[in-house]
């Protein structure tokens, strides 16, 4: 008689008890935690990304306006750009060019600064500004050599991009751009030299692009 006389007391602390240990559901949608727009993009994994980084302090005063205008984000060392071309899986740009050369510019505010082009030289190749004038950077001795292209000694980096730019594709003209593997093999087998016409550049563009995901 005295278990009977608490069982009611017994069957309401045990129904307590349950109830505490029941994990908790928000079954409202709208009292559910959101996850915003925004840390959806962020939690994507974010593109690759390889900063230039040599000789960029010093070269980028000579940075074209257009190539400023389109953010371009040149490299002026063709070897750090191989590198980078590599990593980030893209067709590299050499492009030989001079700090006072009228065609050259005459081509990147006419062509470079439509936005088809523009949008392919920033996001679908790296490219290297390789002014084959500048003589204000000198290389460390260790590095100087005597080329047999140019006949002459190789004391700054544009004297350098000059013998590359012969010794390996044998012309010495700019503006001349060589859409290149990581190893320095074209993609093309004929460079891509002064133009202003822009649905021919930007035929060139594709085709680059289109050789190169064959091969890689």
């Amino acid at each position: 008689m005295s278990l009977l006389r608490y069982l009611p007391l017994l069957c309401m602390l045990n129904a307590s008890v349950s109830f505490a240990q029941e994990p908790a559901v928000i079954k409202d949608s709208a009292l559910a935690p959101k996850v915003s727009d925004n840390a959806v993009k962020d939690s994507a994994a974010s593109p690759v990304k390889v900063a230039p980084v040599r000789y960029v302090k010093e070269m980028n005063s000579y940075l074209p306006p257009v190539a400023s205008a389109i953010q371009l984000s040149p490299y002026y060392d063709y070897p750090e750009a191989a590198a980078a071309a590599k990593k980030l899986k893209k067709p590299l740009i050499l492009y030989f060019t001079g700090i006072t050369n009228n065609n050259a510019r005459m081509m990147e505010k006419k062509v470079w600064s439509n936005p088809t082009v523009a949008k392919m030289l920033r996001e679908d190749f790296v490219i290297a500004f390789l002014y084959c004038d500048e003589k204000q950077l000198e290389l460390p001795v260790r590095q100087q050599y005597y080329s047999k292209y140019i006949h002459k000694q190789i004391i700054h980096i544009g004297d350098k991009n000059q013998d590359f730019q012969g010794s390996r594709y044998g012309t010495n003209g700019q503006p001349m751009m060589y859409f290149v593997n990581d190893d320095f093999t074209k993609i093309l087998p004929e460079p891509l030299a002064h133009n202003v016409d822009v649905p021919r550049f930007i035929e060139y563009l594709n085709k680059v692009k289109e050789v190169y995901a064959s091969t890689h």
